[in-house]
């Protein structure tokens, strides 16, 4: 190697050696590393880039992009640097940029993300969940680069936008099934409650929606799991990255609660718990749907109750095939009826009957069994030992999961005492306890139906009152229990001068009352009232025997006339009672036939016992002294006291 001798010396040379062994192995190295993460790169399904926030220019991209839409290398350069913006759905370009408005001011540390639609190599649009996060910024934290992630979900916002589409059938199918469906809006408010919750818990839709489903919880623990849910839907409904995560985790919950229905029992109910999201991933709320779990376990356990039922039921019990063939039968069988079991198996329940209302019942039981499935009422059955007594009648027909008859289910009681207890309670409310008359409210009764016959018939109706004369007297000297004994046997004599159509009551005390069957005419009806009073008074003509002595009494009647006398129950029983006063004043032991100026008359003697009441509180009354003589008017033998009355209206 020659050096150079002077400037002109373009002959020589100089040569620097240096040792650069561990530069090439780092330049190697960063080829390397670059060789494999831009294979990772290539290999991630999504698409990967780096951009410009100012020049909006992809400075990288793994090209995946476009791969996905169906384009190839050729169409994108066709479509310039800024294809995407060209594929961009137009309803989505205002929250693009949204986002990286927010991005380039807000988002040097904060993970963006947006749901944006572009339209594939034929025409289809394609959703893709865009997440982008700062790369580099400048001194003054505005964002100048961003690294993003765009991963194809269109097949998940299908199947989203498949289950708003079927919303309308859930909700159809919500009418009609049992279970309770329910759904809330994104913030988790409920805005949906299907029907079928007032069958299976008694509450209303609208009663659910105001108070929430926890008021309607038995158990506050059991929720634990399920506010869990809820409280971490709300903590991330405002963080994109968080409600992400929570999307992928979270997919269907099942939870188990002890439900309050509103009459107070408890069911289980199992609650199947999915989370709704739009297209775009945006929650939009909760779809459930509950269903009451209890049929199981309460058919095991009717099981259970029912074969205790059978075996200790006070009622008696019988069970028969679907021909009516006696199959099985419970120890209050044997106590109502006499039989034993044995001896009613394969037998018809007729032989139980009565057999004068045998044929009738059954085949109307049965008739009601077709109809209705169920029938209860009251027959007459006969025990064992030939007696027949009245028992109450349940028959249920028993239908498997087809709906073919299985059984029928009867149970019978004996009600003897039952309707003793109601005969004897009917004749304390409607029956005079002494002469087992009809009492006042029986006869009034009996009197408006008659009233209302009448008037459509337009017939005439007979009420007679009837007052005993001088029955005081022997009442007070001979004691009540004499006394008791002459109105029962004046029921008995009574009850024989009218017919079994009529009816006798007493009101009270020593009063009666008849009422006689509506007559076609005025003039049978005046017959009819004649002859029954006329053999009234006859019998009483025949003595009372009273501690071995015989005693007289007599009556006076009153006799009034519908419509003659009055349509009205009240004003025909005011009329004849008016009769039945002027009989007495009439000289007792005779009848009248009520007349209009009988209550004038009456009146009169009211007014007048109401005037004599107040001249006494007023001293209306003044005393007078007359003397009397004798005979020749000298000698003075005695005085009269005169008590004369200073009316204020009719003077003295």
């Amino acid at each position: 190697m020659r050096l150079p001798e002077a400037r002109s010396d373009f002959d020589a040379v100089i040569l620097s050696i240096g040792d650069i062994t561990s530069r090439k192995q780092t330049e190697l190295s960063l080829l390397d590393r670059e060789s494999f993460w831009s294979d990772v790169i290539r290999t991630v399904p999504d698409h990967l880039y780096v951009q410009d926030v100012l020049s909006q220019r992809m400075i990288y991209s793994n090209h995946h992009f476009g791969h996905t839409l169906g384009y190839n290398k050729f169409e994108l350069h066709a479509m310039g640097e800024f294809f995407w913006e060209i594929l961009l759905h137009p309803e989505d370009a205002k929250s693009y940029q949204d986002m990286r408005l927010r991005q380039r001011h807000h988002g040097h540390n904060e993970l963006l993300q947006c749901v944006l639609r572009f339209r594939d190599h034929e025409n289809n649009w394609r959703c893709f969940d865009v997440r982008e996060q700062a790369l580099a910024w400048d001194t003054e934290h505005l964002v100048t680069r961003i690294i993003g992630i765009a991963k194809d979900i269109t097949e998940q916002v299908a199947s989203s936008q498949s289950l708003r589409d079927s919303e309308q059938r859930y909700r159809m199918l919500a009418e009609s099934i049992s279970d309770v469906i329910f759904s809330t809006d994104a913030h988790l408010t409920v805005n949906y409650v299907s029907p079928s919750v007032e069958r299976a818990l008694g509450y209303s839709a609208d009663w659910i929606t105001r108070n929430g489903w926890s008021a309607a919880i038995a158990n506050p623990q059991q929720l634990t799991g399920f506010d869990a849910l809820i409280s971490r839907i709300s903590k991330v409904l405002n963080k994109p990255q968080e409600l992400a995560r929570l999307r992928d985790e979270v997919t269907t919950r099942m939870f188990l609660f002890d439900c309050l229905r509103a009459d107070g029992r408890k069911i289980p109910v199992e609650l199947r718990v999915v989370l709704v999201w739009d297209e775009h991933g945006n929650f939009e709320g909760i779809f459930g749907v509950g269903r009451d779990i209890s049929q199981q376990r309460r058919a095991e356990k009717d099981l259970r109750m029912a074969a205790t039922v059978f075996e200790h039921s006070t009622s008696a019990i019988l069970i028969t095939d679907p021909a009516g063939y006696i199959v099985q039968a419970n120890e209050a069988f044997t106590r109502v009826s006499g039989y034993e079991v044995a001896q009613v198996l394969d037998q018809l329940p007729g032989m139980l009957t009565v057999e004068s209302e045998q044929e009738a019942h059954l085949r109307y039981i049965l008739r009601q069994l077709n109809g209705q499935g169920t029938w209860e009422g009251e027959i007459r059955l006969k025990r064992r030992n030939g007696e027949h007594y009245p028992a109450w009648v349940g028959i249920t027909a028993v239908v498997d999961d087809e709906g073919d008859l299985a059984s029928y289910v009867c149970f019978f009681s004996d009600i003897s005492e039952r309707k003793a207890s109601e005969d004897r309670i009917h004749r304390l409310a409607y029956y005079d306890a002494l002469t087992h008359l009809p009492n006042r409210t029986l006869f009034q009764d009996r009197l408006h139906s008659a009233l209302q016959q009448a008037e459509r018939q337009q017939a005439w109706v007979v009420l007679m009152f009837l007052d005993l004369d001088r029955f005081k007297p022997i009442n007070d000297s001979l004691g009540h229990a004499a006394g008791d004994r002459m109105l029962q046997e004046m029921a008995t004599r009574l009850l024989a001068c009218v017919s079994a159509d009529d009816t006798v009551a007493r009101m009270g005390g020593d009063e009666f009352t008849l009422l006689l069957q509506p007559d076609i005419t005025r003039e049978a009806a005046l017959t009819r009232a004649i002859h029954v009073a006329e053999r009234i008074l006859t019998s009483l003509v025949t003595p009372f025997v009273l501690e071995g002595r015989e005693f007289f009494v007599t009556a006076s009647i009153g006799i009034a006339l519908s419509p003659q006398d009055g349509s009205e129950l009240s004003k025909l029983m005011k009329n004849a009672d008016t009769a039945m006063y002027h009989a007495k004043e009439c000289g007792k032991n005779n009848f009248q036939f009520y007349q209009t100026d009988m209550n004038a008359t009456a009146l009169e003697r009211l007014e007048l016992e109401s005037d004599l009441r107040h001249a006494l509180e007023q001293q209306e009354f003044t005393l007078y002294y007359q003397p009397q003589f004798s005979g020749d008017g000298k000698r003075l033998t005695g005085a009269e006291a005169l008590l004369r009355w200073r009316h204020p209206r009719r003077g003295l």
